[in-house]
């Protein structure tokens, strides 16, 4: 049922299936940084396989698309940080899935069938009806440009106890505010990204990434405006300002600890 449906009919309480890939995303650059950092510790490799299978079967479109460019983009990290063992473990799991797909071509199936949904020839069918949110958010900013229509403008068709979602960061914001909004949202990337820069370490590079790439899913899904994902951008981005007195605290730490064990 999840597969062919995302588990569209359950309510999490915080937010649809492709909300709660979007946190699981941001989440995990921990368990990525500590596959790199703990090259003789293959039990993280077990988590990350635990997960990419709750990605997998949870029919998030949005999902499939974020986690290949993450697991890309860490399979180019691994092999330039990581150690040898780790870059052929990591080449064989992704022959081995590739093989079991070419082997089990009706498993194969069932998930192309799940991603195209009948076809992309018919953008907005293929898209869940995006097409249709979008160009109904365009209109409503071009009614209300400046601060746009605000949140509660419109409720979400045949949900009266939902306000209307656009599902992409960039529509939503033009909708509900405007002009000024977008300013703010993209004073914030632009904002963020030179934090990143600027603090650019292993543990930063990690954070960053599982970022970036909730924001790109964003594009396709709000990211900006829910409220978890504003609270964990807060904490990651403190932890991040704080990363150099966090390192020095540690090496502090580890110094004094070598004092007391030389003298013992």
């Amino acid at each position: 049922m999840g597969l062919q449906s995302s588990w569209s009919a359950i309510d999490y309480g915080y937010g649809t299936i492709n909300d709660v890939i979007i946190y699981f995303t941001v989440l995990s650059s921990g368990m990525l940084y500590k596959i790199v950092k703990s090259p003789k510790n293959f039990l993280y490799w077990i988590v990350l396989a635990l997960s990419t299978a709750a990605i997998i079967l949870s029919g998030s479109r949005g999902g499939y698309l974020s986690w290949a460019v993450l697991l890309i983009a860490f399979y180019i990290i691994l092999v330039v940080y990581g150690k040898k063992a780790q870059v052929i473990f990591a080449t064989i799991l992704v022959l081995a899935v590739v093989g079991l797909g070419i082997y089990r071509l009706d498993i194969a199936k069932i998930f192309y069938e799940n991603f195209v949904q009948g076809g992309i020839r018919e953008l907005d069918a293929f898209s869940s009806g995006r097409i249709t949110l979008y160009k109904n958010a365009w209109e409503t900013f071009k009614q209300y440009p400046y601060f746009g229509a605000g949140w509660t403008y419109k409720l979400q068709e045949g949900n009266t106890d939902r306000i209307q979602i656009y599902h992409s960061t960039i529509f939503h914001t033009l909708a509900i505010s405007g002009i000024a909004g977008a300013v703010a949202v993209a004073f914030f990337v632009i904002i963020a990204f030179i934090i990143l820069l600027k603090k650019m370490n292993l543990k930063v590079a990690f954070l960053g990434l599982t970022w970036v790439v909730t924001m790109l899913h964003g594009l396709v899904d709000n990211t900006v405006h829910m409220i978890i994902f504003t609270l964990l951008t807060i904490f990651m981005f403190t932890a991040i300002q704080r990363e150099e007195e966090i390192s020095s605290d540690e090496k502090k730490q580890e110094f004094y600890d070598f004092l007391f064990i030389d003298q013992l």
